[in-house]
């Protein structure tokens, strides 16, 4: 098992951004082929492969049951929210589940004002915005160091989603995360369509109002694509709430280069592989590796990690004058040519 990032034989691309108003992504490419197979969370649960339920009749807030009945791999990535049973949760680590399993996975609560049985099973939902899956990240990275579990503070993750609740106006008798993403529903569907998903690109860095906020970067495209559409309406709903921004700025070059140069430390707390926590001055970071294999590395910049300010809601005045042209909006979102190799890792 590979437990340095340093150490993984591969090569790594930063192209030219793609852009619609206040986001830029920076297409990352990896330069050598995957050899892991595994299906997503969505398509497994879409074709009934897999069920999430609740651990017990009467519940367990911060854990759930996964049973996986497909013979592949299941991915889950941090982040993702499910929606149903006794209350919505949220996943706060990524996760590969072994094929024909039961795995029970760690979990945060993102709906506090329900405890009954909505449905028997979870279904697969929004992922949450980059500052609650940072939060996610340094409490998860903390409680294994201290604990050597998986519990981050739930108190912070109910905190942030009333923020961004009352901040956008989303109205929710349980104070369910989830109202949010619906309530922003059409402006999300609108601009979505100006992020395509980056032609052969295994992840992107995420710019938002000229600042560095995250990477989400996969072992292979097909892993991209897949999740493209829930992880680039998470990248927008950060765009619309302002940030709060340090006084150091970094580039995607640095930023990566400083993270996998990080010290990392490996833990074994769920399914199939390692999860390596990263730790240094610009970012939290964590990596699920499987057998020798990068699969989902997750950054968050610690310069911009928390909402300030008043939102900028569909509609209003601010998300007019922002609104660019389609002509100006199409042609900032072509993918552009691959950028020059960077950086290379060496055994």
């Amino acid at each position: 098992m590979c437990t340095n990032l340093r150490e993984l034989p591969s090569d790594l691309s930063i192209e030219e951004p793609i852009a619609y108003e206040k986001v830029r992504l920076f297409p990352l490419r990896f330069n050598r082929a995957s050899h892991l197979e595994y299906l997503t969370l969505d398509d497994a649960a879409a074709e009934k492969l897999v069920s999430v339920e609740e651990l017990l009749a009467g519940g367990s807030v911060p854990t759930l049951r996964v049973r996986n009945r497909a013979k592949d791999r299941v991915l889950i990535v941090d982040g993702s929210t499910l929606i149903g049973a006794k209350q919505n949760r949220v996943v706060n680590l990524s996760i590969m589940l072994a094929s024909e399993s039961e795995t029970e996975i760690p979990v945060s609560c993102v709906e506090r004002g329900r405890w009954s049985l909505r449905t028997p099973e979870f279904e697969p939902s929004y992922f949450a915005d980059h500052a609650l899956r940072g939060k996610m990240c340094r409490g998860t990275t903390a409680s294994l160091r201290e604990a050597k579990e998986v519990r981050p503070d739930q108190g912070e993750v109910w905190e942030h989603v009333e923020g961004m609740l009352g901040g956008f106006g989303a109205d929710s008798p349980t104070r369910a995360y989830h109202a949010l993403y619906e309530k922003l529903g059409q402006k999300l569907s609108d601009d979505e369509a100006y992020l395509k998903v980056p032609e052969n690109a295994c992840g992107v860095a995420v710019e938002i109002d000229g600042s560095l906020r995250a990477v989400d970067l996969f072992d292979k495209p097909r892993t991209l694509q897949k999740l493209w559409p829930r992880l680039v309406r998470s990248y927008l709903v950060s765009a619309l709430y302002p940030q709060s921004i340090g006084s150091k700025k970094i580039g995607v070059k640095e930023f990566l280069e400083h993270a996998f140069g990080s010290t990392s430390e490996s833990y074994e707390p769920v399914g199939v592989g390692t999860t390596m926590r990263l730790t240094n001055a610009e970012c939290e970071g964590a990596a699920l590796v499987c057998d020798s294999e990068l699969v989902h590395l997750s950054l968050f910049a610690k310069n911009g990690a928390e909402p300030r300010g008043e939102p900028v809601l569909p509609g209003s005045e601010e998300s007019k004058a922002a609104q660019p042209s389609v002509a100006q909006s199409t042609q900032e979102a072509k993918p552009h040519r691959p950028g020059r190799r960077w950086w290379r890792f060496w055994a």
